[in-house]
């Protein structure tokens, strides 16, 4: 505080004195000392973030008094540990797309590769190859021409021999990349019987299912054969084309095959008109060999009947006791015959020759 010690306690002033200088004195206020802990206290306030309100949790003391107490605190996240999962996080999802962009586009779930034949047999077959996380295929068969359908319809229905259908699949270069084998179950006639008698069959050797279409005479008109097949992802993504081939009997040997189950061929026809032991021939002029089919067998009179008409004795019981591979037919033969007419006749896939005589 500033003041003057020159000034008078009066008010009053004598106007003749002279002017004098006058002399200033300075005295210190005294004040309070306030700690430094409060004048920098706003630091404070900036660096701190504003804290939630506290939550309270009541619960109850030994005698049922309420007794407030202050919640759990809220564990913090922890910034290294987001960091370091959602790295992970992102190397994971870097790894499948490059796996998904190796691996490509799936494979097609349907290639229908359309139609082949097999024009010796009179068959028209149809596959499509489907993909359901491994291989599959659809398989149909049916007969070339109307004219195939008696012969198609009747090896159908009651298989002279076992029938084997081999399925190729081809890339665009045509090599075989896959192939499947779908094998027919066949039961050969017993009791000296010629003519199997097992029906069609509803799966195949490995298990697959045959579906019979059948027509307005219940006559069976198409084949269709369904199951998995072993063809890998990387082959069956070049499938392009394909073909078959078969053990169904050529167009000859279905006719004669008709003939069989109706009972009109010419060794049945000879049952009905004569009986008792068939006629011996008992020379030639001179040795024959040749190739024929047997189309009929009758086990009663131990003969059977080619298609050129000829006879053969065979004795009793027929082709069908002369061993495996004898039992079915039509038989494709080779004969050779002397001069006296014995003959011996041999035909591929049976264990042994029979011995025969030539009647007719």
């Amino acid at each position: 505080m500033i003041y003057n010690e020159d000034e008078p306690d009066s008010q009053e002033t004598n106007e003749d004195e002279e002017p004098h200088e006058e002399k200033l004195r300075y005295d210190t206020v005294p004040y309070d000392v306030r700690p430094e802990e409060e004048l920098y206290a706003y630091r404070e306030a900036l660096d701190t973030p504003e804290q939630p309100p506290q939550q309270v949790q009541v619960v109850f003391d030994a005698h049922g008094v309420p007794v407030a107490q202050p919640a759990a605190p809220a564990e913090k996240k922890k910034p290294k540990t987001l960091l370091a999962v959602a790295t992970i996080g992102c190397l994971v999802l870097a790894i499948l797309a490059i796996w998904s962009l190796q691996q490509g586009p799936p494979p097609p779930p349907y290639v229908d590769l359309g139609n082949s034949n097999v024009a010796n047999s009179g068959l028209s077959g149809d596959f499509v190859a489907r993909w359901t996380g491994k291989a599959n295929y659809l398989f149909y068969v049916n007969p070339l021409s109307s004219d195939d359908l008696p012969g198609f319809a009747a090896v159908a229905a009651n298989p002279p021999r076992q029938i084997l259908f081999t399925i190729h699949l081809k890339d665009a270069s045509g090599i075989t990349i896959c192939e499947k084998e779908i094998v027919f179950p066949f039961k050969a006639p017993e009791g000296g019987s010629a003519m199997p008698t097992q029906g069609p069959p509803e799966r195949t050797m490995d298990g697959d299912a045959i579906i019979y279409e059948r027509g307005s005479q219940g006559e069976i008109v198409r084949i269709e054969v369904n199951g998995p097949m072993n063809c890998a992802e990387k082959f069956y993504d070049r499938i392009a084309a394909w073909n078959f081939t078969t053990t169904y009997p050529v167009r000859g040997d279905q006719n004669d095959w008709v003939k069989n189950l109706e009972g009109g061929s010419a060794v049945k026809q000879a049952i009905k008109k004569k009986s008792g032991p068939a006629p011996l021939v008992r020379t030639l002029p001179a040795p024959i060999d040749g190739d024929d089919v047997i189309v009929g067998d009758n086990p009663s009179r131990g003969i059977v009947e080619t298609r050129s008409g000829r006879v053969f004795l065979v004795g009793p019981g027929g082709l069908s006791a002369r061993g495996q591979g004898w039992g079915f037919f039509p038989a494709a033969i080779h004969f050779h015959c002397d001069v006296k007419a014995n003959c011996t006749l041999t035909r591929a896939g049976a264990s042994s020759a029979v011995s025969a005589h030539l009647t007719k």
